[in-house]
């Protein structure tokens, strides 16, 4: 079964809790809408994405980083193209290394709709990411250190034990233009796709 893209209100409140409730709740812009400016924040949010596991859905969360690179960047559409500046500093690529994290839960659904949590780890060990550098309709591999699980504590719990999941793992963006998107692709094993999401700046 696909991935479920129209939000319940169950699952607003799950994208909520990995940290995208605006996201969440906000419409997408039309695609006729052009911003001429945009100023970024510290994290960016890859996006977010759930599927159906007949019966078990997962969410996950997705967000790139890397110290203050990303603060108070600003991407300016102009007669030149899309160009970035930090302060009056003209930037074209991204820095030598970004940190991705994805966050995940999961619970007992049906048709999309949650029926009650769940703590299985069996396809919470068993996730697989993968990173590509994404220029027009051209993908190419990127380059990922191996990523770092971190099992829910007790701290990470909402809606009665539905329990939050990281992974962390960094990506090699050296010389990669700042135009370039990045795309994150979430296997179950080795080639079951769960989700694709793709940050564009």
């Amino acid at each position: 079964m696909q991935s479920t893209r129209q939000l319940t209100t169950d699952m607003v409140f799950l994208f909520c809790a990995l940290g995208v409730c605006s996201a969440a709740f906000q419409a997408k812009p039309s695609t006729q809408e052009k911003k001429t400016e945009n100023t970024y924040k510290r994290t960016i949010t890859i996006g977010e994405t759930s599927y159906d596991m007949n019966g078990t859905c997962l969410y996950f969360a997705a967000f790139m980083t890397s110290d203050d690179f990303f603060d108070g960047l600003r991407a300016i559409n102009d007669s030149s193209g899309r160009r970035f500046f930090k302060g009056t500093k003209e930037l074209k690529q991204f820095p030598d290394e970004l940190t991705i994290q994805i966050k995940a839960l999961g619970a007992e659904c049906s048709k999309g709709r949650l029926i009650r949590p769940t703590n299985s780890e069996s396809p919470m060990r068993s996730l697989k990411f993968r990173l590509k550098w994404k220029d027009g309709l051209r993908e190419r591999s990127a380059n990922s250190s191996q990523v770092k699980v971190y099992p829910p504590s007790s701290t990470d719990t909402v809606n009665d034990g539905n329990s939050i999941w990281l992974y962390e793992l960094t990506v090699n963006s050296n010389e990669i233009p700042l135009t370039d998107h990045l795309v994150l692709e979430i296997l179950l094993g080795e080639d079951k796709l769960l989700g694709r999401m793709s940050a564009q700046l």
